[in-house]
């Protein structure tokens, strides 16, 4: 009896927070998914961006269930109708070549019905639910060189479409950039192209692995990819940073090169000063020689002798510096990444009554 009693809280307390998501989504045209957060960086005053560790069959079925079908044309129509201001940024595996988004999604209200809602009618579009997932691309030929489109890609002549058009310039030589490495590693072993094809977000770890310097090996990195690899299919909360929107995953890949950066330049600092002063030194005592000022000589010859022991203890640690082992670094920041990272992300249009247009 304890335990059905348990189990009757459960269920009650889950009903609660189904409740409670539902009541949070009223100012939508279709429901929050239960357990779903909102990526609160993202979106604009038309449309909210969420985020769920469920799957992308179950949240696009229980949005089936809630609105009707979900289809590729109509999250087509949606993402493009979306275009502008509320992107989320866009994840590191969202940009490869070897994964492709999969979307679904909802008409709730056509064009013709939003603009009664509104003052400007050029502001009218679809509005609705878009469900979408990243996955491997199997597939051949070349043909996973073609990177997917964004989901707000706008196609009109605004300076959105212009920023789009930009965008797939950079996709298509991201893509050549991506065959060009496939052809590389083409003569190469197939753990070699393995790790190869690993993206960005393994590449600290592979710097280690590939340069020999630790203990670490080529199959200890194939273990933590196996590990981590469904971080590179991954969405992540968007960050709001002084170059507009970033995804978490890039933006934490970015700090953290960046962390390294700035200790290795630390450890290089005291060396540069140090040969700095010696040149100083070495002029004065040149000059001191020249006037036959001898005591002079003598007392800074001494000041030399110290700089360069201090400078060769400066070059030991910023060559330790550079030796130093990286690899729980990155595995800690592998660790960060997947604390943040979801299955599938979520657009939902806000009612058009309340866009204030």
């Amino acid at each position: 009896m304890r335990w059905q009693r348990g189990f009757g809280i459960g269920a009650i307390l889950l009903w609660a927070l189904a409740g409670a998501a539902a009541s949070a989504g009223q100012g939508l045209v279709a429901g929050i998914y239960p357990g779903a957060v909102r990526d609160k960086q993202a979106g604009d005053v038309t449309v909210q961006v969420y985020l769920t560790h469920a799957s992308f069959k179950q949240v696009s079925t229980w949005y089936a269930g809630k609105v009707g079908a979900m289809t590729e044309s109509a999250a087509n129509s949606l993402g493009h109708a979306d275009a502008g201001g509320g992107n989320p940024g866009r994840t590191v595996g969202e940009i490869g070549a070897d994964v492709e988004a999969i979307r679904r999604g909802h008409v709730v209200m056509d064009q013709s019905t939003v603009v009664r809602s509104l003052k400007d009618m050029t502001a009218t579009k679809d509005v609705g639910v878009v469900c979408e997932a990243m996955r491997r691309n199997t597939a051949k030929d070349g043909a996973a060189d073609s990177a997917p489109a964004a989901p707000n890609e706008d196609m009109s002549g605004s300076a959105d479409a212009q920023a789009a058009a930009m965008q797939r310039q950079l996709q298509q030589m991201q893509a050549k950039l991506n065959q060009a490495n496939r052809q590389m590693l083409a003569e190469t072993t197939p753990l070699d192209r393995k790790i190869g094809a690993m993206s960005d977000l393994f590449a600290g770890l592979r710097d280690e692995a590939m340069a020999g310097l630790h203990s670490h090996t080529k199959q200890d990195l194939l273990k933590v990819y196996a590990k981590y690899k469904h971080l590179e299919t991954s969405w992540y909360p968007t960050v709001k940073t002084a170059n507009g929107p970033e995804s978490y995953d890039r933006w934490l890949l970015a700090r953290d090169r960046a962390k390294l950066k700035g200790e290795m330049h630390a450890g290089a600092a005291p060396a540069q000063a140090g040969a700095a002063d010696m040149q100083s030194l070495s002029a004065k005592i040149q000059a001191a020689a020249a006037a036959g000022r001898m005591d002079e000589v003598q007392r800074l010859s001494a000041q030399m002798r110290q700089g360069m022991a201090g400078a060769q203890t400066d070059a030991h640690q910023e060559r330790a510096a550079q030796l130093e082992d990286r690899w729980d670094f990155w595995l800690a920041f592998l660790k960060d990444l997947d604390a943040h990272a979801y299955r599938t992300r979520i657009w939902i249009n806000t009612q058009p009554s309340s866009w204030g247009y």
